[in-house]
């Protein structure tokens, strides 16, 4: 819940606006001390005075994001400070600029900033946190750990000669995010055609002018390569000259893209037999190389990538003895490893390439029967757009802060504004009583228990992850954070049900590992086996229902068709069946049955098949 709303005072209107309580307020819900507050607030008021933009006001408050609140006495309860809606934060911050200038360009005292119509007591509760934060000299962020694909090959070969072995010849190949296609070092002729573009421009690329120009650029280099030169050599104007700063090198090869980030040593493990991993084998990568260039045709060279002699040469191959046993008990093999360069480098890398982009959950990159594909950002007017803007990129933002701990570190992006957490969300708090609240209250018997966990999923629960969805090129790439639940600790001030929820989810991803190793995979599969495997997706593709009734008439309704089942047969029948549930210690209420196949729902529950021609929800 919020703090408690601001009382006029008697006699004054609902416009009525008290800086002193609106302070107080804030302080309150902070838990922070006088000498605290005081500290907090100088820190707060010299970047307040010390910002020039509005982009730059919300990019501080992004920067120093504050998830929970005290109040009451003893700090015991807390609430979730909502997110902003764009406009309105672009709205509070024009007019903390605006009160600013009308003070002569600096707020002297945080009285003035409360007297903000638009700044209430959440804002301002964001406006001292972020004081606090540069009063305290917060650490630049977290260590941050990414766990990167890796590509094995494996060919497996019987017995032969005097050996009664199996071996099993394997190959590691880098993946997309371990390929990097950036250029760092540009060529005199980049430089030229750069200079050029800046000067007929007249350093300006929003113009009609400019735009032609951009153009003609971006058709001499790509967009993406044109982007990075125009970010990092900018137009410097001097008595009324266009120049550009020259880097003291240049290249003057086409150059070759290499591997990034790769590491030092990778160690292989396999599993068989329904057991544990197991170490098979260390393998040592000769970095220096791991070449991408063609070798000389008049050569003896080889590649790693072409030559599984050089692959092992270099550390990406190796034959493993498995043993006298036939391998089709192998289950797992992995390929781990940990490289030693800053995740900030290797992403930085890519979107300065142009590989490196957002892209909408299940988006294909590559034209499947004819239909589009998701865009690779190949127009020159969406880099000249990233180029030009400002405005910040929530989803960008944060794809940046879990991948490198920096929220501006691989900004801009293409396709950075998307941002379905919002969305996620309000679909979890409008579907929550129908898919969940309705069967933990009244069918399970949690009662008034079910209410914090639906608060909790309101603001925790992501049905498509907490993150958007990338590109490399054209490869795309699911985020996602990953911890330990066996090692989990719950902090002062985590929700209680955060706790409990551990070791029940502990007890479920168990159960459903269990349930898809008897799903089987496709070793025997027939054909249309194999494409109901390879078809499917992590999303309901339909909606259908069907009778969910009590068990009691369930037992009526087997009396009357088909010669009737024992009360304890049936228990027996359900509990069996709910045996998965019933584990975690909290019997039904009333126990439930389905009754019937699953009906197909012909209703459209995104959008009315019924509207008006050019009517669209949203629409007046």
């Amino acid at each position: 819940m919020p703090p408690p709303p601001i009382v006029p005072p008697p006699g004054r209107g609902p416009l009525f606006i008290d800086p002193e309580a609106t302070i107080k307020a804030a302080l309150r819900g902070l838990g922070v001390e006088q000498v605290e507050a005081t500290r907090c607030i100088t820190e707060m008021l010299a970047w307040l005075n010390g910002i020039t933009s509005t982009a730059e006001l919300r990019r501080g408050i992004r920067e120093h994001p504050l998830r929970k609140v005290s109040i009451g006495p003893g700090n015991s309860t807390h609430f979730s400070l909502p997110r902003f809606p764009a406009a309105r934060g672009q709205k509070i911050a024009e007019a903390i600029l605006a009160k600013k200038d009308a003070l002569g360009g600096a707020f002297s005292d945080i009285v003035q900033v409360a007297a903000i119509p638009d700044v209430d007591e959440l804002v301002l509760v964001h406006l001292i946190h972020v004081g606090c934060e540069l009063a305290h000299q917060a650490p630049s962020g977290p260590v941050i750990g990414v766990m990167l694909p890796l590509r094995i090959e494996t060919r497996f070969s019987p017995p032969t000669g005097a050996s009664s072995d199996w071996t099993m010849r394997l190959r590691v190949i880098p993946d997309a995010p371990s390929i990097d296609r950036h250029l760092s070092v540009p060529t005199k002729e980049e430089l030229d055609a750069l200079e050029t573009m800046w000067v007929n421009a007249n350093s300006d690329l929003s113009t009609d002018v400019g735009n032609a120009q951009w153009r003609r650029f971006a058709a001499q280099v790509g967009p993406a390569r044109a982007a990075w030169l125009a970010r990092s050599f900018p137009a410097q104007v001097s008595g009324g000259i266009v120049t550009i700063n020259r880097p003291a090198t240049t290249r003057t090869d086409h150059g070759t893209s290499r591997i990034s980030g790769f590491p030092p040593t990778i160690e292989i493990w396999v599993a068989r037999g329904g057991g544990g991993p197991t170490k098979a084998i260390g393998l040592t990568v000769d970095r220096t190389k791991l070449a991408l260039d063609f070798p000389d045709p008049n050569s003896n060279e080889t590649r790693w990538w072409m030559s599984f002699q050089e692959a092992k040469a270099v550390g990406l191959g190796a034959e493993i003895n498995l043993g006298p046993t036939r391998p089709d008990d192998i289950d797992a093999v992995y390929a781990i490893g940990i490289g030693d360069l800053d995740p900030a480098v290797v992403f930085a890398d890519h979107r300065d390439a142009g590989a490196l982009g957002l892209i909408a959950p299940g988006s294909p990159t590559n034209t499947v029967v004819g239909e589009p594909a998701a865009d690779l950002a190949r127009d020159p007017e969406i880099w000249r757009k990233l180029l030009l803007s400002l405005t910040a990129q929530s989803g960008a933002e944060a794809v940046s802060a879990a991948l490198t701990g920096r929220m501006n570190a691989i900004t801009p992006l293409p396709g950075g504004d998307r941002d379905d957490v919002q969305v996620n969300a309000a679909m979890v708090c409008a579907l929550w009583s129908v898919l969940w609240g309705h069967g933990l209250k009244d069918v399970w018997g949690l009662g008034d228990q079910s209410f914090p966990l639906g608060l909790w999923a309101a603001e925790n629960l992501l049905p498509e992850g907490p993150l958007p969805a990338i590109r490399i090129g054209n490869q795309p790439y699911g985020l996602l954070p990953a911890t330990s639940l066996r090692r989990w600790v719950t902090q002062p001030g985590d929700p209680g049900v955060e706790s409990k929820l551990t070791s029940v989810l502990r007890d479920a991803r168990r159960n459903w590992a269990a349930a898809a190793s008897a799903a089987g995979t496709s070793v025997g599969a027939d054909t249309d086996r194999l494409l109901d495997l390879i078809g499917r997706v992590p999303v309901s593709r339909a909606y259908a229902w069907r009778w969910a009734v009590p068990l009691e008439a369930v037992h009526a309704i087997t009396w009357s068709t088909v010669g009737g089942a024992t009360w304890s047969n049936l228990t027996a029948w359900w509990n069996d069946l709910a045996s998965f549930a019933l584990a975690f210690g909290q019997p039904p209420a009333r126990r439930y049955s389905t009754l019937g196949w699953p009906q197909d729902l012909d209703l459209p529950l995104v959008q009315p098949d019924n509207l008006p021609p050019n009517m669209t929800l949203g629409m007046p």
